[in-house]
């Protein structure tokens, strides 16, 4: 039904006035069908305008399903792309990446995400952690060409700070 609900506002109007009160029941039936509250959560906040909506959501799947790294994940992207928070996506990034069973890209987008909010000692933290952490060359080198990127701009924000105070 929720589909169905979806599907024909998609078509003829885009107001998606009860949306979220649908996937609130779907998700109190099934608390553990995780792609209810990731489907339900893209609607809320792309199409329906009410990320907040999307985020608590999403913070109910988290409470059901603790140790499911794909709705912290979903909970940053929200953060990141609809509410442009970047150290509320930073947050749940990083939580999703010290979940069971996260993939390793989850690490970099807490990292990048971290670097974003203008945290720069976090995100040398994160990469060096991203770095550790993977088997593939290609993502180890990335990873440690953003811990210099990152170390050079720490220089040379440590050096602006040092001739202005003189």
């Amino acid at each position: 039904r929720a589909i169905q609900y979806y599907g024909h506002h998609k078509l003829i109007d885009k107001k998606y006035d009860m949306i979220g009160h649908i996937f609130d029941i779907v998700t109190t039936l099934d608390p553990n069908f995780i792609h209810a509250y990731v489907f339900g959560a893209v609607i809320l906040s792309q199409d329906a305008g009410e990320p907040e909506e999307a985020i608590a959501l999403l913070k109910k799947g988290m409470r059901h399903n603790p140790e499911n790294w794909l709705l912290a994940f979903e909970t940053g992207f929200v953060y990141y792309t609809t509410l442009h928070d970047y150290r509320g996506a930073a947050r749940y990034f990083a939580l999703s990446s010290r979940l069971p069973n996260a993939p390793e890209f989850t690490s970099r987008f807490a990292a990048f995400t971290e670097e974003r909010s203008g945290r720069t000692e976090v995100a040398i933290e994160m990469w060096e952690q991203a770095a550790k952490a993977t088997s593939n060359k290609y993502i180890r080198e990335i990873a440690e060409e953003k811990i210099k990127e990152l170390r050079k701009e720490l220089e040379r924000k440590g050096a602006r700070q040092g001739v202005g105070s003189s």
